[in-house]
């Protein structure tokens, strides 16, 4: 009854693209295939979660060392530039001109002084603002554009930025709240256990592209059943097996979610020996924790240890942070 009346409000607010045709089965734990399927079900999805009142993960700083370092990334499906300008400051602005619309740089990273539109040249610098329209006067008296036109009415949609430990994260939504406060005590606990402030190098990028809706890689990412069953050095090594302690924290809201797996004192025995050949695990006695899922869409995977007040936290280790279902990014902390 709740999510009928979740459609019947979502079609009254957009009545350009009703959706009362689709109906919820009666039993609640039934998922429909539309859910994943239906253009009009990701487009609100869309607009009301990757450009609504969430912060998204854009990129590390360790990406852009220097001043006119770059790099590609997104919001949802809208293609932006993560860059760091002369004096050191982050920007972030939608990577499509304000002129045509036209996506003007195809380079996934590198280092620049400015932005040139290959359509009409329409040049911006670091931060996205417009420096630069080539004809702007006309030729000889003859074109050009309005004598009211200013440059600084033109510059690129910036948008808002957050950085915490390294990481960096942008929304869209003009009134948001602080990233701290979006992700709640509980789980900015567990993102500080992983990027504490120490200094990361990327050790390098995977990038892979899946032709599935953007739920189906965090939903994959929050499923412990297929866990054991699928990838067998977990129980090979006894970091996921039956016997372990494990539970799922989550913020307030219920935006973000942690999974902890914690093995008992002595570790459970493991289904199969160590091979021979397998590498020292002389973190194995420690608790693992399996994944923190940050709204909407990112992952960030790696070890942990117990502190002395008993909690979740993270040793040193190579955590893998993963966005929007496209890339992957190995970084390491310094060595404890």
């Amino acid at each position: 009854m709740h999510n009928t009346r979740c459609l019947e409000d979502s079609a009254a607010a957009h009545p350009e693209t009703s959706i009362v045709d689709l109906k919820w089965p009666d039993d609640p734990a039934e998922i429909p295939d539309w859910v994943y399927t239906d253009q009009r079900i990701y487009e609100r999805e869309h607009e009301r979660i990757f450009l609504g009142p969430t912060w998204n993960y854009v990129a590390l700083e360790a990406e852009l060392p220097r001043p006119g370092d770059y790099i590609r990334s997104y919001i949802g499906s809208i293609p932006i530039i993560v860059a760091r300008d002369q004096d050191g400051r982050v920007h972030a602005f939608e990577n499509r001109c304000a002129h045509r619309g036209a996506e003007f740089c195809k380079t996934y990273r590198g280092s620049t002084q400015r932005f040139i539109c290959p359509y009409h040249q329409w040049t911006y610098d670091l931060s996205g603002a417009l420096v630069s329209v080539p004809f702007r006067r006309g030729v000889k008296g003859k074109g050009g554009l309005p004598e009211d036109f200013k440059l600084d009415a033109h510059h690129l949609r910036n948008l808002n930025i957050a950085c915490r430990n390294g990481v960096i994260f942008a929304s869209r939504h003009d009134d948001m709240e602080s990233l701290e406060a979006y992700l709640g005590p509980e789980i900015l606990s567990q993102f500080d256990s992983i990027f504490d402030g120490r200094d990361l190098k990327i050790l390098g990028v995977h990038r892979n592209t899946m032709p599935a809706n953007w739920k189906l890689y965090q939903e994959n990412l929050k499923d412990p059943y297929h866990a054991t069953l699928l990838h067998t050095y977990l129980t090979t090594f006894g970091l996921f097996v039956a016997g372990n302690k494990t539970a799922i924290m989550t913020d307030a809201k219920g935006r973000h979610a942690t999974l902890c797996n914690a093995r008992p004192a002595g570790g459970p025995k493991t289904t199969t020996a160590r091979p021979k050949s397998a590498p020292s695990m002389r973190r194995c006695n420690l608790p693992i924790r399996a994944s923190s899922s940050l709204s909407p869409s990112t992952t960030i995977r790696g070890p942990a240890m117990r502190s002395r007040s008993g909690r979740i936290s993270s040793c040193c280790g190579r955590p893998i942070f993963s966005a929007r279902g496209r890339s992957c990014r190995w970084a390491s902390t310094s060595s404890c």
